[in-house]
């Protein structure tokens, strides 16, 4: 028997996203795959990626007869993949019954029980036989038992592990990272059970200092969770200076990336709120009138209301409100996985580096750094911030040299009256002393 398949999208119009149904849609890329070529596509509006499922499958058959049977079920067409129906020209079955049910051959059967993303059998378009990789499916079950009870077992102590860390009232965005690393480890290689074993993974990966210790922590509440212990390996933690992106960098970002994307970008730039608390946001935490937006903390912050721009709350009201958050229901991963891939198209479309370095965070930075600049103390920022550690404001200092040079020149101010203190204040500039009755202020130039 000789068969072919020849596989193409169908592009005759562009796909509807079906995450929003918009019809916005960019080319991203394609993805190659056994039966063929696939095309992916980019949504403008919320920046969901999916592919093109339909495809067209022709069989013919060269060298033998298929039988009656076959014949009377007309030409395959196509076969949707998203929904499993397959479609034929002029059937003489009625679409409704279940094709697959009749009395066919091997052949027949198989053709009709096509199956979406069945990666058990295929049709292979070479000159020898039809093969089938249900082989493949044999040689699966003869693995060995005990290893296949012991993966298992792994993978209920990850989810038994997440529920641990909901249940001490961690925060999301900290259950997501634990959850990560864990699967992380195993898909590396290590037996969770067995820390010698996770001690030699994590020595063989190519990560920072700080990353291993972070992970040894990660895998330390795992243990905790067993109740059992270990002894953690001694390493010293590397202090760098991180990342703060300048201001013309960030209006780059804004102007160019996507919708939710850039408004996301922009409300962090103007409030300072961490990426989460962002994402969470909801319609009510938004005051129109006043232009006043309440930020509910994460990480055992307190609450804050920040002034923001009414360019920024016009472009919030463009969002679809399908839901009491203003981003909808998308994961965080998604959106950061927007932004990761926009800022790298948008680098090579401006010739801008310090784009593909941008994340949410790096945002955030540009915000307390901007504090510093004008004259708030760290305490004051510390505050603002909502850090636990000092440690954490003192690495504005280091932000401000990268963003504005570091000068050392300041704009000096005498203040006599109670008066003359306020309109001090009001521009932003910090008190140093007070001699003979008099105060003085200064503020770093711009």
């Amino acid at each position: 028997m000789h068969t072919k398949t020849r596989i193409r999208t169908h592009v005759a119009q562009p796909p509807k996203c079906p995450e929003c149904a918009s019809q916005r849609v960019w080319k991203n890329g394609i993805r190659y795959t056994k039966n063929g070529d696939v095309q992916r596509y980019l949504c403008r509006g919320c920046g969901y990626r999916f592919s093109d499922t339909k495809i067209e499958i022709d069989v013919f058959k060269e060298g033998f007869e298929l039988p009656d049977s076959v014949h009377d079920l007309g030409h395959l067409d196509t076969v949707d993949l998203a929904s499993g129906k397959v479609g034929f020209q002029n059937p003489a079955l009625p679409i409704s019954k279940d094709v697959g049910s009749h009395a066919f051959t091997d052949i027949g059967k198989r053709i009709n029980s096509f199956l979406p993303y069945d990666r058990e059998r295929q049709v292979c378009a070479t000159e020898r036989v039809a093969k089938n990789l249900s082989h493949q499916r044999t040689r699966t079950k003869k693995r060995a038992a005990g290893a296949t009870i012991e993966q298992e077992e792994i993978k209920g102590k990850i989810v038994d592990f997440l529920w641990y860390l909901k249940k001490n009232n961690y925060a999301e965005s900290t259950v997501r990272q634990y959850v990560r690393e864990i699967k992380l480890l195993a898909k590396r290689g290590a037996d969770l059970l067995d820390p010698e074993s996770v001690k030699e993974v994590i020595a063989h990966q190519k990560w920072c200092n700080n990353r291993k210790v972070h992970v040894y922590w990660v895998y330390d509440g795992f243990l905790h969770m067993l109740g059992r212990s270990w002894e953690m390996p001694r390493i010293r933690l590397e202090h760098k200076i991180g990342f703060c992106p300048a201001e013309k960098t960030l209006n780059q970002a804004i102007a160019g990336f996507g919708k939710r994307v850039s408004i996301m970008c922009q409300l962090i730039k103007e409030t300072g709120c961490r990426s989460g608390e962002a994402q969470n946001m909801k319609w009510s935490q938004i005051n129109f009138k006043t232009a006043a937006i309440t930020i509910n903390p994460e990480k055992g912050s307190n609450p804050a209301v920040k002034h923001v721009s009414r360019e920024l709350l016009g472009r919030i009201q463009t969002l679809p409100k399908a839901g009491d958050k203003i981003f909808g229901n998308l994961m965080y991963n998604s959106m950061r996985t927007n932004l990761l891939q926009q800022r790298k198209r948008l680098a090579e479309k401006l010739g801008n580096p310090e784009l593909r370095r941008l994340t949410f965070t790096s945002i955030r930075h540009f915000y307390g750094t901007k504090l510093y600049h004008k004259g708030k103390t760290l305490l004051e920022i510390q505050k603002i911030m909502g850090h636990k550690r000092f440690t954490s404001t003192l690495q504005y200092i280091n932000y401000e040299k990268q963003i504005y040079g570091g000068t050392d020149e300041w704009i000096c101010k005498v203040a006599e009256s109670e008066e003359d203190r306020k309109k001090l204040i009001k521009k932003g500039f910090q008190f140093v002393e007070q001699v003979d009755g008099k105060s003085y202020y200064r503020r770093q130039k711009d």
